[in-house]
């Protein structure tokens, strides 16, 4: 197989195996050289640079009736190649298409749950068309878990931000710790580069 155009390769029948060997071209500075390299090792290659975070808010965070507020991130687990320049911000380093997957708890501190909350994203400042989620609250004193993921298309040193409406002022996002003995964040984002 050696010397062939890729073009002339046959294709494989099934998925290379962790165990699978390949050969790689690569040019050394001087002439093109060729080393044998296994998937274990083009698997750690990707890992080591995929583009993720990890990223919370360990506050409460209130909001005014009707007014589209920036959701806060004060703490970061795991990044990498995507920053988090300022509380309300997370900026990518590569282009591509990334998953943002979001959660945030949700307290009704006060009347009725006949209101909408919402969330949607922006770019840039701008805002992403169809990423617009919204719900109902839980009753008056409860609160409940609120989930929802995105796939958005990023060029390189792109903001997005995630933007909240709450229609009534009693409707805060909140941390709790009692019950777990661990904090439960207010909001937190699992963002990731999936292509």
């Amino acid at each position: 197989m050696a010397n062939k155009k890729i073009s002339e390769l046959t294709e494989a029948d099934e998925p290379l195996k962790s165990s699978d060997w390949m050969e790689l071209s690569y040019d050394n500075g001087v002439a093109f050289d060729s080393k044998k390299i296994s998937m274990d090792y083009m698997n750690e290659g990707f890992y080591s640079l995929n583009s993720y975070i990890s990223a919370y808010s360990t506050t409460n965070q209130t909001f005014g009736a009707g007014t589209p507020t920036e959701i806060l991130f004060d703490g970061t687990g795991f990044s990498n190649f995507i920053n988090l320049p300022h509380p309300y911000a997370i900026e990518t380093v590569q282009a591509g298409i990334y998953q943002l997957d979001f959660t945030a708890t949700i307290l009704n501190n006060g009347g009725n749950a006949n209101f909408n909350i919402g969330f949607y994203l922006t770019i840039n400042g701008s805002d992403v068309a169809d990423s617009s989620k919204h719900l109902n609250p839980p009753t008056n004193n409860h609160h409940m878990s609120f989930q929802t993921s995105w796939l958005v298309q990023m060029n390189a040193a792109d903001v997005v931000t995630i933007i909240c409406i709450m229609e009534k002022a009693n409707f805060e996002l909140i941390t709790e710790s009692a019950f777990t003995g661990v904090l439960t964040p207010s909001a937190q984002v699992i963002m990731k580069r999936i292509g």
